[in-house]
């Protein structure tokens, strides 16, 4: 019974970790198995959840083989565990979705300015010109800008600053899609904004981050945040739970910002309508850590689970075009200025994971603790 136990309990932790406390499912142990083991063909149908029970399945099925002294339970694990794995090979190889429209042209741009910069009032008109500059540079239809990579209120960028971004839309015959602080009635939002051909659209963040972009506990807390700490914009509100995907020249695109790329069962929502995953992002918080790596990371598990490509725009990296298929097809290099040129393609159809999430996985865990439980009981009798 341990065989199931041990990939079961952790599974169902690692899935409360998704959501208790607002949830933060970072390292989830079903990416390491990205981009190219076997088990990573089992994201489109379990989702990261389920690649990580199968990973503890198969460690505990590899150490049954080794240390078990009954041949007939050591035959019944290896097969099992050569089964999961040529599974995952196959489930690899199929392919989920399908091209949707042309492939187009995009760019991706990374700012590289320094979190103790970032919202430095003497630097504002420095980073207004650095960014229109990047965007002047591409000739793309698509162009990208980070999370916040605009470090003024939306409602007050300089006339001039609007009419080159407006200007450059016209002239690629497409749309710049820029991260800013916007403010509506009195309440305020970490919002993407598609300026250009298909009109002005917006996105607004749905998954703040707890302490750094929403006080909880405001009773207690507030007091220390508005005297003490200098945290820019660290009271924002939500924005609506379902918005609609942003359109690009008849593609559908699913806007995420910031670490919401790391809650699978919320990228799916926009799902199956959008044609491809656009994250904006600004891990300049982590320095030089490895966690924009794993940021990335975390970012091909929610392509290969969708079945569509992701579009990663950051301010200091990892910055990436992200094929359907998990794989990294380019970069821009980490604490580099850059505009990251290549092509998108559209995606349609499903995969399992989009119309049923984590609950197949979730409940086949439940049950096996169940019914341990349960034979577990009945044999003391």
């Amino acid at each position: 019974m341990s065989i199931i136990v041990l990939p079961a309990l952790f599974t169902l932790v690692e899935w409360l970790r998704s959501f208790i406390f607002t949830g933060f499912p970072w390292l989830s142990y079903g990416y390491s198995q990205l981009p190219d083991s076997p088990l990573a063909g089992y994201f489109p149908i379990t989702g990261v959840h389920g690649v990580t029970f199968l990973v503890f399945l198969s460690a505990t099925l590899l150490f049954t083989i080794i240390s078990n002294h009954r041949k007939s339970l050591k035959l019944i694990s290896f097969f099992s565990l050569t089964l999961i794995w040529l599974g995952g090979h196959y489930f690899h190889k199929i392919e989920w979705t399908q091209p949707f429209k042309e492939p187009f042209s995009v760019s991706l741009i990374q700012g590289n300015i320094t979190q103790d910069e970032k919202w430095d009032k003497a630097l504002v008109n420095q980073s207004l010109k650095k960014y229109i500059e990047l965007i002047e540079r591409s000739s793309n239809s698509l162009i990208i800008l980070p999370e916040t990579s605009i470090p003024l209120l939306f409602q007050n960028l300089p006339s001039s600053f609007k009419k080159r971004l407006h200007d450059h839309a016209r002239k690629v015959e497409g749309d710049v899609i820029i991260g800013a602080i916007e403010k509506t009635n009195d309440k305020y939002f970490n919002s993407a904004v598609s300026i250009g051909k298909n009109g002005e659209q917006r996105y607004q963040k749905f998954h703040l981050v707890p302490f750094g972009e929403f006080i909880p506990f405001k009773f207690f807390l507030k007091f220390i945040y508005q005297n003490w700490l200098n945290i820019p914009f660290s009271d924002l509100s939500k924005g609506p739970r379902f918005q609609e995907p942003f359109l690009h020249n008849g593609i559908r695109l699913a806007i995420n910002i910031c670490y919401e790329d790391v809650f699978g069962y919320e990228i799916t929502k926009p799902l199956p309508d959008a044609n491809i995953l656009v994250n904006l992002s600004n891990d300049a918080w982590y320095g030089q850590s490895i966690a924009s790596k794993q940021h990335l990371q975390i970012a091909q598990g929610r392509a290969l689970e969708t079945g569509r490509m992701m579009l990663r725009s950051t301010n200091t990296g990892a910055t990436a075009i992200i094929s359907p298929k998990g794989k990294v097809l380019d970069e821009l290099q980490l604490f580099k200025e850059g505009v990251l040129n290549g092509y998108a393609q559209g995606y349609e159809g499903s995969t399992f994971y989009i119309r049923y999430g984590n609950y197949p996985i979730v409940i086949l865990c439940g049950l096996l603790l169940i019914i341990c439980f349960v034979k577990r009981k009945n044999s003391r009798f």
